[in-house]
């Protein structure tokens, strides 16, 4: 499960458009620290936009922009120094500074045709956009290494799924290696794209058996994916009603809800259309919204997902309080502890606690016309985010853990290592990609992929990581490369494999091997980090 450290949160918020990919450098918003853009399609050419800060509640600043103009898509990229924002409008990629107070805009790209949703895969450096090429919709590739002759260009393309009809919901896995989407049609059979650029089968596109049991008329409204690339959870909207259909990505069948009943069952809201999907961390739960409702015009609530299919239940929130009319532009906060959406009666910005269901804040927006649609609520830039948590035990009891790891030292970044076992040897690896749970080995869970790294005395003096855990369970440096004494002080170079340099843009991933009593080994969890 994804464990993001705390630091300085920046919330954009974009709105459906037809037309333009916008890249906007984040900047530190007043305040408390965090914050959440908006921006909306109302007509006209220069949709205007809103700075909030989540916190308190109040509003930071407002304007209008052509760059804001009818957004599809909006999504944080570069350790959250960077937001991109897709508008369907006039197919343009703009970038933005500063992403706050006094913020301006250019052009940088553009795409041939009508993009909807933006995916950033931090893992391959590129941004994923559906787009309409006026022949079907087609997903593409931008790449995102700035550092790249081809940065801010469309460089693959799955070519256009003429089967399928309208497209405008999917998403992309957490591992960046799969993509799935939903027609606007719910015909039965979602379509999955392969995203792995080192995969034989690189943007090919797959559909899946059909289902049954879904209603006559039923639109694809929202999708997500769980953490390790497990599940895909559709929201579909019926007449007054929202069903949640999952697809076990893995055994490449539905998921039958309750399968003691004939024919296949799904999750069953029978209180107005679903238009948005949240999944909780370790997808125990999900945050849902939607318009639509028996006795009001919207709803939110969260539905959490037992140990069998059919153990599941729906909780709303602010029953008959008429808090949520048309409820749409969910995101979730950096820790998931709460949720963004937006609503109109009159158009406001809600901040809701996840747990309780509470408004936390109600931030009016005035001249939105109810017509915010999509949101990205992320970190700014962090000291990275800790996977496959917690470790497995070692003789001490406890897992070694990298979290004390952050920017700083003479080095690009610090690398500190934790609760481990007194007098026990061990070194830093390094990959450009992540497993989890991670492969079993000895005593622990390796969750980094091939190729990887060893920060030894085989890779030179400089790239030397060996320390020893001293009685307190600090590693500490035995090879020289720790200002502090201990941990590991990381320079631009990295062994060989993978034999690279890194550079601003790109994300790596850590973890600690160590020796243990009895001669076995183990592994601390994973660190990943977005440099920038």
């Amino acid at each position: 499960m994804l464990q993001r450290p705390i630091s300085t949160t920046i919330v954009f918020l974009l709105a459906m458009s037809s037309g333009s990919l916008s890249l906007v450098s984040i900047a530190q918003a007043q305040g408390s620290g965090e914050a959440i853009f908006l921006g909306c399609s109302i007509g006209g050419s220069a949709d205007p936009w809103w700075l909030v800060d989540p916190v308190t509640g109040t509003l930071i600043e407002s304007g209008g922009e052509v760059a804001t103009n009818n957004c599809s898509g909006a999504s944080f990229a570069n350790g959250g120094t960077e937001l991109l924002v897709l508008s369907s409008i006039d197919s343009s990629l703009y970038v933005g500074t500063p992403a706050g107070p006094g913020v301006s805009f250019a052009s940088l790209t553009s795409f041939v045709g009508n993009p909807y949703g933006l995916v950033v895969d931090p893992w391959h450096q590129s941004y994923l956009a559906m787009v309409n090429t006026g022949s079907g919709f087609a997903l593409q590739v931008v790449d995102g290494n700035p550092n790249h002759s081809t940065y801010g260009q469309v460089v693959a393309g799955s070519g256009p799924q003429l089967g399928l009809g309208l497209i405008e919901r999917w998403n992309l896995s957490p591992s960046g290696r799969i993509a799935v989407a939903v027609p606007a049609l719910f015909g039965g059979t979602l379509a999955i794209f392969d995203t792995d650029p080192n995969s034989g089968g690189y943007m090919t596109a797959t559909s899946t058996s059909p289902t049954t049991g879904t209603p006559g008329i039923a639109i694809g409204t929202a999708l997500a994916i769980s953490e390790d690339d497990a599940m895909a959870t559709v929201v579909l909207g019926g007449i007054y009603e929202t069903m949640l259909v999952r697809y076990d990505l893995n055994a490449g069948a539905w998921v039958d809800a309750d399968p003691s009943l004939p024919g296949m069952q799904h999750i069953t809201i029978p209180i107005g259309i679903g238009q948005g999907i949240q999944l909780l961390p370790g997808s125990g739960g999900a945050i849902v919204c939607g318009m639509g409702h028996s006795s009001q015009y919207g709803w939110m609530g969260r539905v959490d997902f037992g140990a069998a299919p059919d153990q599941w239940s729906f909780t709303e929130f602010g029953v008959g309080l008429n808090l949520f009319d048309d409820a749409s532009a969910l995101s979730l906060s950096p820790d998931a502890a709460h949720s963004f959406v937006a609503a109109t009666g009159p158009p406001r910005g809600l901040v809701v606690d996840n747990q309780t269901g509470v408004v936390l804040h109600s931030i009016p927006l005035p001249g939105a016309a109810g017509s915010v649609t999509v949101s990205s609520w992320r970190s700014a830039p962090t000291d990275g985010d800790i996977f496959c948590a917690p470790a497995s035990a070692n003789s001490t009891g406890l897992g070694v853990t990298l979290a004390p790891s952050g920017h700083g030292g003479p080095g690009i970044y610090h690398l500190e290592a934790q609760q481990g076992p007194d007098q026990q040897f061990g070194y830093f690896l390094i990959s450009a990609g992540l497993e989890e749970p991670g492969l079993a080995v000895s005593q622990g869970r390796l969750c980094l992929s091939a190729p990887i790294g060893r920060y030894n005395s085989a890779a030179g003096p400089s790239l030397d990581s060996l320390g020893r855990f001293d009685g307190a369970g600090i590693f500490q440096n035995l090879a020289g490369t720790s200002s502090v004494g201990s941990g590991f002080d990381l320079p631009v170079a990295t062994p060989t494999p993978p034999g690279a340099v890194i550079t601003p843009g790109t994300t790596w991933a850590f973890q600690l091997w160590y020796r243990d009593v009895g001669g076995v080994s183990n592994f601390s969890d994973a660190l990943v980090v977005q440099f920038y």
